[in-house]
């Protein structure tokens, strides 16, 4: 056999074992679990997006009893990418916005070994109203021990409709905020409100982004529409990694089902 055939060959049987473990990855469902606040008081309008800390360390304390392993979004990507099946039992923690209460999230995650991805809106970093965010101090202190941070736009207004070069500026303008002031590589994006269409998706890839979040599996459709959140698997699109929304009161049982069916409904 010369060394073409032999080369050829070898290129087959690597895109047939990535297929296969492709195939294999659907069935290994990774649950992307989505976050906005931990707190005790919810203020008005923010009930949903509001978990209680104790609620908070209950679902934590689900995860480690029923033995799933924390791995990072990047983590998560890569293996997409790469076609690789995630180990038994894993889970994506991930946050949006950057809410100073984090602060109270990320003590209760280190608290039981677990890790987390956090999305910032750079506008909106130390702002004290209508609610306090994290400031950039208190962002490298987090990226210090070891929180991966990912960009959720400057402003948070939806991508879609927006034009090309405001939505650039949202893209890449988030991201250089974070790079330059936190001396951190910044791989991951996540869509403000889950929206987004094939522009934005391909804007976010050539802004630089190795991955990106929704807030659910469809893309442009808006809460009101009873889709589903559902869990990650291997044969997703890097660029529209779905997650489940974790919402303030949604019982343990809830939770517990939600992350061990892969499905929760949006209403």
């Amino acid at each position: 056999m010369n060394s073409f055939v032999k080369e050829r060959t070898g290129r087959v049987g690597d895109r047939v074992a990535r297929i296969r473990n492709r195939l294999f990855a659907v069935g290994k469902r990774v649950p992307v679990l989505l976050y906005h606040r931990v707190a005790d008081e919810a203020s008005q309008g923010m009930e949903r997006y509001t978990v209680a800390p104790s609620d908070f360390e209950s679902h934590l304390r689900f995860l480690r009893k029923a033995r799933f392993r924390a791995m990072s979004l990047a983590q998560w990507a890569h293996r997409i990418s790469a076609g690789r099946p995630a180990p038994a039992r894993s889970v994506v923690i991930t946050f949006d916005d950057g809410y100073a209460n984090f602060q109270t999230a990320w003590t209760l995650l280190r608290k039981w070994g677990l890790g987390a991805t956090l999305f910032v809106v750079t506008a909106k970093v130390g702002a004290p109203q209508p609610e306090p965010f994290l400031d950039w101090d208190d962002l490298r202190v987090l990226a210090g021990q070891g929180l991966e941070i990912g960009s959720h736009t400057v402003t948070h207004r939806s991508l879609v409709g927006l034009s090309e070069i405001d939505r650039q500026d949202e893209y890449i303008g988030s991201r250089a905020d974070l790079e330059r002031l936190l001396g951190i590589r910044v791989q991951g994006f996540s869509y403000p409100y889950g929206e987004f269409d094939i522009a934005c998706r391909k804007a976010a890839s050539e802004a630089g982004y190795a991955f990106a979040v929704t807030a659910g599996w469809c893309g442009t459709a808006s809460f009101e529409d009873g889709a589903e959140f559902r869990s990650s698997t291997g044969m997703d699109d890097v660029m529209a990694i779905p997650r489940l929304e974790v919402r303030g009161d949604m019982s343990l049982e809830a939770f517990g089902a939600a992350v061990m069916d892969g499905v929760t409904p949006w209403r």
